[in-house]
């Protein structure tokens, strides 16, 4: 049975086909197990935003679209913010994006 009121597994699974990565590739890349990404891509997880933003890294995709998709509005609200005030610092590729966990959610 699939969960997915999500859209962001369909959209795994075709940029990983697109960059010709097996699940397994993906996942090594990605620091996560392979069930996670068929779990993700199916439908059957939503992921967390940690998680998530593995992916799009792993992915060579914006994080924050992946986590918009995912449901995570406020995470990637705040990850367009700060892509923005790197880009216009001119500091882009100096200082690394380092990702937002509100305190109210737990990260495993």
């Amino acid at each position: 049975m699939k969960y997915s009121q999500w859209t962001h597994g369909a959209y795994i699974r075709a940029r990983r086909k697109a960059l010709g990565l097996s699940q397994n590739a993906l996942a090594r890349r990605a620091g996560i197990t392979p069930s996670m990404i068929n779990r993700l891509e199916t439908g059957y997880r939503r992921g967390r935003p940690r998680v998530l933003s593995a992916v799009a890294t792993a992915l060579q995709l914006p994080v924050a679209d992946l986590l918009e998709r995912a449901g995570y509005v406020a995470e990637a609200s705040h990850w367009r913010e700060r892509s923005a005030d790197v880009t216009s610092s001119g500091s882009a590729g100096s200082t690394p994006l380092l990702p937002y966990w509100p305190a109210e959610r737990s990260v495993e």
